[in-house]
């Protein structure tokens, strides 16, 4: 019985029951401010290691970023947005940042989002919204839509699962029960 205590102590090691998630994101849109001009982008986002498939949302992120460029009159913008563009403090015009997706074993069921602004140097302040997977866009509050596109979210699969901490030290105290059993036998 003990042997198998300790086999399943290995086991259970071995497997990984936890692991966080990282998601590619791209972006295919067209210019709504000049005929003809593409605007692409791309980022990803990670979730914190005991984050489980399901609805998840800003404070499941361990790390998010994406960027884009956005061409006016022949000029490049290119915007970048991080973690924190996720959580801003209300604006006059009443939008507040977030995120939300939903994960399943098989991809990215619903993402939406909503940056803080990012500025431009040849063009116009500009934020990311995601309104689903088949409706994205950048804009500036004060305008209408400056790109609209559609967002590809693509689901990575893990190759090395991170084992879960609580599984762990179950493990390890199966592990140096087993120890200390067959040292008291030795002697």
């Amino acid at each position: 019985m003990k042997a198998v205590i300790c086999a399943g102590a290995l086991a259970l090691l071995g497997a990984g029951a936890a692991q966080a998630a990282l998601v590619n994101l791209s972006y295919q849109g067209k210019s709504q401010v000049e005929t003809g001009v593409d605007v692409t982008g791309s980022g990803a986002f990670t979730t914190k290691s005991a984050t489980a498939l399901g609805a998840i949302g800003v404070d499941d992120l361990a790390s998010f970023s994406f960027s884009f460029s956005f061409s006016y009159q022949g000029k490049v913008d290119t915007y970048a947005y991080d973690l924190s563009k996720l959580t801003c403090a209300k604006k006059f015009d009443g939008s507040i940042c977030g995120f939300s997706a939903v994960l399943s074993s098989t991809g990215v069921d619903s993402l939406e989002l909503l940056t803080d602004m990012a500025p431009g140097a040849f063009s116009w302040d500009q934020r990311l919204v995601v309104d689903s997977l088949q409706l994205a866009f950048t804009e500036n509050p004060d305008m209408p839509p400056l790109s609209t596109g559609k967002l590809t979210a693509t689901l990575v699969p893990d190759a090395n699962p991170l084992p879960e901490p609580a599984s762990l030290a179950l493990a390890g105290l199966a592990l140096g029960g087993c120890l200390l059993g067959s040292r008291r036998r030795s002697r």
